[in-house]
């Protein structure tokens, strides 16, 4: 398994500017990994289109205690310049605490 790709896993807080609430990431990751990112494709890919998901793709990482403590499907994920949310909960793969996996689409507020 090769963990090729850099990414940094933010924490969602809320802002409020001229009045609009939202949500913004945290200025500072509470880490940066390296992970598997794996594109949807063939029929994945279709229903994530016909869902408007045109960019969504399959994450894996290390497992370790703090990043547990820290990731859930509320968490933002920077791959380069562009923004990722998720949208399935961080699963520890087959409880071994080897790997952690989710699913994630771009982010259209980012």
């Amino acid at each position: 398994m090769t963990f090729n790709t850099k990414i940094h896993l933010h924490k969602r807080i809320s802002v409020r500017e001229n009045g609009i609430s939202g949500t913004s990431p945290s200025e500072e990751p509470f880490a940066s990994v390296w992970c598997k990112w794996q594109g949807a494709f063939g029929n994945q890919a279709i229903q994530a289109y016909e869902q408007g998901i045109t960019d969504l793709a399959t994450v894996m990482i290390r497992w370790s205690n703090s990043i547990m403590e820290n990731l859930d499907g509320t968490c933002l994920i920077k791959k380069g310049d562009k923004w990722y949310e998720i949208i399935t909960e961080p699963d520890d793969l087959n409880n071994r605490r080897s790997c952690i996996e989710f699913k994630v689409k771009r982010w259209c507020d980012g």
